[in-house]
């Protein structure tokens, strides 16, 4: 058997963007960034990309299969609208989403897998910080202008593999079939941006998946990528193994 999760993966990194001291509140911790003091807010959220679509995985039971929409504003960016939002406090709460979101996640069993992913899952981390007794200013206009906050976010990506039906054992016309069509076709406009970006091509195509939709302040601009690939042990995927260190090369 073999499943991997965030939660195997996850921690070290989650510690690292959640460390704090003793002092905090319900909703914040204090924690030391770029040698200032500040108080920040974690905003934690956890969904999947299941045939195309984006799902709440953290939505009350019934509730988590409503499509969600992709939408843009000039205030936050590319987000996901109706997407819940958990304030979480600590590296054990962050976990807690993770293992609440996991236990809805789409899984199947194929010949590769006995739990393969069926659908993309996005852990998103967003910490807003500001100095603490920071006061607010006056501009030159007389107005009083409030603290700066500053607004980072760090995503968690686990991609379901690309699939061949004749290793995987699908059968056409099935539910399988169509979930693997969906994987296989979003992986592959992922290499689209993923090249266009290594490529300097003056043309992004972002919009062309969920995915990369989702996914494109994370890919683009400042932001900075690390990419992990698992494996199955089984040698079928020999060829599967290459191509993915291939494909994470260039990035």
């Amino acid at each position: 058997m073999l499943r991997v999760s965030y939660l195997e993966v996850s921690p070290r990194l989650i510690s690292s963007a959640t460390k704090s001291d003793v002092q905090n509140s319900p909703h914040f911790l204090v924690c030391s960034c770029d040698f200032r003091v500040v108080r920040c807010a974690r905003i934690c959220v956890v969904s999947q990309i299941y045939n195309e679509t984006e799902r709440d995985l953290l939505a009350p039971e019934g509730a988590g299969e409503q499509e969600l929409t992709i939408r843009e504003s000039k205030e936050r960016g590319v987000f996901v609208h109706g997407l819940r939002e958990h304030i979480v406090t600590s590296v054990a709460g962050v976990l807690a989403c993770i293992e609440r979101g996991e236990a809805h996640r789409h899984y199947g069993r194929t010949n590769m897998n006995d739990f393969s992913s069926r659908s993309h899952t996005i852990l998103r981390l967003t910490i807003e910080s500001k100095k603490i007794g920071a006061e607010p200013t006056t501009n030159s206009a007389g107005k009083k202008v409030a603290p700066k906050v500053r607004v980072s976010a760090l995503n968690f990506v686990d991609l379901a593999g690309s699939e061949r039906m004749r290793q995987t054992g699908t059968v056409a016309g099935t539910q399988r079939q169509k979930e693997g069509k969906f994987i296989n076709k979003s992986l592959l406009f992922l290499g689209k941006v993923i090249s266009s970006l290594s490529e300097n091509q003056p043309y992004i195509p972002f919009r062309d998946s969920k995915l990369t939709r989702i996914l494109q302040s994370s890919l683009g601009g400042n932001s900075l990528t690390a990419v992990r690939t698992l494996h199955a042990e089984r040698t079928a995927s020999h060829r599967n193994r290459i191509a993915s260190h291939r494909h994470h090369q260039k990035r």
